[in-house]
């Protein structure tokens, strides 16, 4: 409604502008132009004064449960947003004011993120994250968190979400999920109850936890003396409404002889997501067309407002645009098709297309279903340029909505025929445009805009060039042989010219991320650069922090074999092993020497060899690792040696820690010999009786295995794991009795317990309770907190179960990521890749790629976690060579 004008509002009114421009850093003449529409009126309406009435008894009520206000549309709800904003700062609150809508450029949900993101964070506030998913993430974490006792409650107002324009590319803004103490939250709707309790779980809220307002419809009798102006009478009780008014000016236009140009311009300025310049308008509706709506403005007076300090109109009423539109709907087809013409024109333009193109362009064309090829522009250089912040924040919304529409088109192929090369084309999409992501994020982290070059030193651009060849090589490994042929040659040229670059990488894990680049450099009868990698993992290991020192120094150990001849790694060896006990933990460090992945059996002999200077204390560690690499004449005396330095330690401990940590004990455990075994025996528990247990069963002393496992495992939930590896390594004969004692304990484990040991014994898990039992059991690891222990069982377990039982734990599994996808069991996705359903594995690609990473950057959507090199697995499931291809090619590509 538009009532008489009380100066008494222009303060109010002023300051919530005020407030707006300050935390953007930016005028915004669109929300200037609403609230200068507005007033506190000398009178409420009857409605909108029970409507104030409640809104207060709200606002102070202890039980701070968000609210929602309704009513029809023109009922004053947004003055009534306003009036309450204003007048929260008397009440000790701390006023937010969000009003949503294509009118006041707040027609997506990026703006109005962005908005209400810059308003809670004030100017103290860290930096605002630009894109999207992480505005989201952030206003989320604002809202949830809530006010300190010594700061005043929010009230966050949102007037009109239910405008927001909700294309595949815009989030829902669930501001009614997670509410925080002190913290209150209103939001408007349009329309009834049953309306309201539709937006209120639409924005995260349950029904039962949220107050509701109504404000009804003021009256024809009432607007005399409301102030309210003829043209906008329309919006009472006892009137026709927006349809009826919308009719009414249609029919005064065909009176007049530029009518027919006037109803254009209004048809095209309804379809429009918010204000735009005078030239976009002609564009669409027609030359001539804005000069016909200021020559008609009598006859549009209450339809459209003006935007005073630009060339630019909005409908006056969200309600008279959609009514608009509605009645317009003849010419919807034209004008879409204009709009969708010159948002393609704007991507060839770049900055020179016009502002409102620029904004909305993405839109657009993700609005009327453009393809991956189109979407994928959004990413290209001509459109990505950023030259300031402002612009960053569009390019990343840009590039979210496209990335979001070509998620829904993965997630939904089409037809058979065709659908595999769709989605190797959608996914080389998604990453081409999260490559874009990240490199505009790194120039917002760093202010480092375009045209200045993004990688300003050497080390920086050759780390960025290792995650490229790193990236290749891990999809060239998933590939067919002719096309793994192909990736690898580049990815070994582009390792060729990082190996020359005269400084550190940057950052440091980028020097990690050679290593198996160089593995196939040496395979491939290359083995210069296998070596020249070598010499970059030792410069870069002597100025990096401790724990990176030890993976660099990890790294080389396990290159070694074939990176250099037999007679150079004894020299190489004795290196690493001094520059390992320099630290101040020199035994740690010494035993990260060794990895999972293991020693070629002639480097861990020369480790051996190498430890004569380092106390046995320091050594015993290492030792016990270097067992399994061992050459077997080598074990023996390297076993006795171990058992020496523990049997000193139980002693003589004197409080000094053990010497070995109990992940090596186990390990060591099951390369021990019967008579080592008995002697442990005696050091249960300081020994674990699980691990001594399940080296007697394979040794053949079953009976004693268990009755080791019942004196000192008691509880199942650590008699089940130890018993179950008693009856794996037990013989056939015996298993069965065994497996019915298993199973009571079993029974009494909880679901996250069960899991856990299917986790750190799947083949034993198999083998012994059965497919069935395993799955179960495996899948049984959901809880409040999550399905992270589910997950990590049935990766763990798949490869062990009957193959037609595999695809049934990808796709349980896959059901419970979907129901909670965590980014950390990730990796565990990724393991199950092989059996996961092909539009599964694609849509876990185009939901992870560079997004789970805590900060997006090249590298990371390249080599880090949720990155190309990671997730190569599940390109491959999801569009075999074509999909591996297409990411190769924006690998490739990649520019800084």
């Amino acid at each position: 409604m538009t009532p008489a004008r009380d100066a008494s509002a222009m303060a109010p009114c002023a300051a919530l502008l005020e407030a707006a421009e300050t935390a953007l850093g930016a005028p915004m003449p669109a929300l200037a132009a609403l609230l200068s529409a507005l007033a506190w009126p000398v009178q409420w309406s009857s409605g909108q004064a029970r409507a104030r009435r409640s809104l207060a008894a709200w606002l102070v009520d202890e039980d701070a449960r968000p609210c929602v206000l309704y009513g029809p549309s023109g009922a004053g709800k947004t003055l009534l947003c306003a009036a309450l904003a204003a007048e929260a700062r008397q009440q000790a609150h701390a006023p937010v004011f969000v009003p949503a809508g294509r009118a006041q450029g707040l027609g997506l949900s990026h703006p109005v993120l962005a908005l209400l993101d810059a308003l809670m964070r004030g100017e103290e506030g860290p930096p605002a994250p630009a894109d999207t998913a992480r505005l989201r993430q952030s206003v989320a974490q604002e809202l949830a968190s809530g006010r300190d006792e010594d700061e005043p409650p929010w009230l966050v107002v949102l007037d009109g979400l239910d405008q927001v324009v909700l294309t595949s590319g815009e989030p829902d803004i669930d501001v009614l999920q997670h509410v925080g103490e002190r913290t209150r939250v209103l939001v408007s709707a349009t329309g009834g109850l049953d309306d309201a309790r539709s937006w209120c779980a639409r924005l995260g809220g349950r029904a039962a936890e949220t107050e509701f307002v109504e404000v009804e419809a003021w009256t024809l009798a009432e607007a005399e003396a409301l102030g309210v102006a003829l043209a906008a009478r329309w919006a009472a009780a006892d009137e026709g409404g927006p349809e009826a008014r919308v009719a009414a000016v249609r029919s005064a236009l065909r009176r007049r002889p530029d009518g027919a140009r006037v109803e254009a311009a209004l048809a095209a300025l309804a379809r429009l997501l918010g204000p735009a310049e005078a030239e976009v308008l002609d564009e669409v509706a027609g030359e001539g067309a804005v000069r016909a709506l200021h020559a008609a403005r009598e006859d549009l007076a209450g339809m459209v407002r003006w935007i005073s300090t630009e060339r630019r109109a909005t409908f006056a009423q969200e309600a008279l645009r959609a009514a608009w539109e509605r009645q317009t709907a003849a010419e919807g087809a034209f004008i879409e098709a204009r709009l969708l013409h010159l948002s393609r024109a704007a991507l060839e333009d770049g900055a020179g297309a016009p502002a409102y193109l620029r904004e909305h362009a993405a839109a657009h064309m993700t609005r009327a279903g453009a393809g991956a090829e189109d979407l994928r522009r959004f990413a290209d250089p001509a459109w990505t340029s950023v030259t300031s912040a402002s612009r960053a924040a569009e390019v990343l919304a840009d590039l979210r909505r496209a990335r979001r529409a070509l998620e829904l088109a993965v997630e939904h192929p089409g037809d058979v025929d065709g659908a595999s090369d769709r989605t190797a084309r959608a996914l080389g999409a998604i990453a081409h445009c999260a490559l874009a992501m990240a490199a505009t994020e790194e120039r917002v982290a760093e202010a480092r805009w375009a045209p200045a070059p993004l990688f300003t030193d050497d080390g920086a651009l050759a780390g960025f060039d290792a995650a490229r060849a790193a990236a290749l090589c891990c999809l060239a490994q998933r590939a067919s042989a002719e096309v793994s042929d192909r990736l690898i040659v580049e990815a070994l040229d582009l390792a060729a010219g990082v190996v020359c670059a005269a400084q550190p990488l940057s950052p440091a894990a980028a020097a990690r991320e050679l290593v198996p680049v160089a593995r196939e450099a040496a395979a491939r009868e290359r083995p210069e650069l296998a070596r020249a990698t070598l010499e970059v993992l030792r410069r870069q290991e002597l100025v990096a922090q401790r724990d990176d020192a030890d993976l660099l120094r990890r790294d080389q150990l396990a290159l070694l074999g074939s990176a250099l001849p037999s007679s150079g790694a004894p020299g190489w060896v004795e290196e690493v092993v001094a520059r390992a006990r320099r630290g101040d933990q020199p035994a740690s460090a010494l035993a990260r020497l060794v990895g999972d992945e293991g020693l070629a059996p002639d480097i861990a002999l020369t480790l051996r060899r190498s430890l004569g200077a380092a106390a046995p204390e320091e050594r015993c560690g290492l030792m016990a690792r270097l067992v399994p690499w061992l050459p077997a004449q080598e074990r023996e005396p390297a076993i006795a040696e171990v058992i020496a330095c523990w049997k000193r330690w139980m002693a003589d401990a004197e409080g000094a820690p053990p010497p070995l940590d109990p992940t090596s004990q186990d390990a060591f455990t099951s390369w021990l010999p019967e008579p080592a075994v008995l002697a442990l025996l005696e050091d249960v528990p300081l020994w674990p009786a699980g691990a001594l247990a399940a080296r007697l069963a394979t040794l053949g002393h079953t009976e004693q295995a268990r009755a080791l496992v019942m004196q000192w495992l008691e509880s199942p939930a650590y008699g089940a794991p130890a018993l179950l590896r008693v009856a794996a390594a037990a013989s056939p004969g015996k298993r069965p009795v065994l497996r019915a004692e298993l199973l009571a304990l079993v029974g009494a484990l909880s679901g996250n317990q069960r899991a856990a040991m299917v986790r750190e014994q799947p083949a034993a898990a198999a083998a012994v309770l059965g497919a069935e039992e395993t799955v179960a059991s495996a899948a049984a690891g959901v809880d409040e907190f999550g399905a992270h222990a589910a997950l990590a069982a049935l990766a763990a377990v798949a490869p062990h179960l009957p193959e037609s039982l595999r695809p049934e734990a990808a796709r349980r599994a896959a059901a419970l990521y979907r129901g909670d996808p965590d980014s950390d069991a990730l990796a565990h996705m990724v393991l199950l890749a092989p059996w996961l359903a092909p539009a599964e594995a694609a849509w876990m690609v185009a939901t992870t790629l560079g997004d789970v990473a805590p900060r997006s950057t090249l590298s990371s959507v390249l080599c880090g976690w949720g990155g190309l090199a990671q997730l190569a697995p599940l390109l491959a499931r999801a569009g075999g060579d074509g999909a591996l291809l297409a990411a190769a090619g924006e690998v490739r590509a990649a520019v800084s």
